[in-house]
């Protein structure tokens, strides 16, 4: 009997608080984000609920860089608490560029999943020094039906495109639009960089994974009708092997 009463209690007050968070205002958001991630992150405006809300922006500071998520709105599916876990619909951006997708995380995994989405290109290249010198600008669309780390192995897959991107460095613009295939397997993310079109032609194969970091090989050459325009940005990337193509190697992060 006693083990009966204590369940009950403990059901009792899951749902009392389970009716406190439906309940709490967005403000309660906004209260949380300012105390985990201090100024770097600032919820505008929020209105709603804790559950289901809107927000005018989403103000996030990444590598010195002030990204805008505008028109941020997010629901929580209920149907996931069931399971565990945290399932987080989230949409944002003008009529022009809607963006969605789902982010869920759970006792022991944590992943995105019907991901279609714009995102800031502006913070990409002051991530990577041979990149802030090279490139800037451009657009970022994110496309995954589900990509997620389950009990420590990566599944699913994605793509990332990077279109219109620019440089200062020459008057050839846009540099191009390249692609970024990014596929679960097991304790590893592998990365597959491609080239859409453009005068600058990218490719490069590589991986991620949290022992590691990011091991990336690239090569960069243009075509020969814009190779002299394009050579401030090539010798970026270093001397020219005997076909011309200028080779990189990225090495980042990783517990090693």
């Amino acid at each position: 009997m006693r083990k009966s009463r204590l369940g009950y209690v403990i059901a009792a007050a899951a749902l009392f608080l389970a009716l406190l968070l439906a309940t709490a205002p967005a403000s309660l958001a906004s209260w949380l984000v300012q105390r985990n991630f201090g100024p770097a992150v600032v919820l505008e405006q929020a209105e709603g609920g804790l559950w289901a809300g809107k927000a005018k922006a989403l103000h996030v500071m990444l590598s010195g860089s002030s990204v805008v998520i505008p028109a941020l709105t997010w629901r929580v599916r209920w149907g996931a608490l069931f399971k565990g876990e945290i399932a987080l619909e989230i949409a944002y951006g003008a009529a022009g560029k809607p963006s969605a997708g789902t982010v869920f995380l759970g006792w022991n995994q944590a992943g995105i999943e019907n991901v279609d989405a714009v995102l800031p290109a502006k913070p990409l290249p002051e991530m990577i020094p041979v990149l802030r010198n090279a490139f800037s600008g451009g657009e970022l669309t994110l496309r995954s039906k589900k990509l997620v780390r389950k009990a420590g192995e990566f599944s699913g897959a994605a793509e990332l495109v990077w279109a219109n991107v620019g440089s200062a460095l020459t008057p050839v613009n846009p540099l191009g639009d390249y692609r970024f295939q990014i596929t679960g397997d097991k304790q590893r993310v592998l990365i597959r960089a491609e080239t859409l079109r453009g005068a600058l032609h990218l490719a490069g194969n590589g991986e991620w994974s949290t022992k590691e970091g990011l091991r990336f090989t690239a090569s960069a050459n243009a075509e020969p009708a814009r190779r002299a325009e394009l050579e401030p940005v090539l010798k970026l990337f270093g001397a020219a092997d005997r076909n011309g193509n200028r080779i990189i190697a990225l090495r980042l992060g990783g517990d090693r």
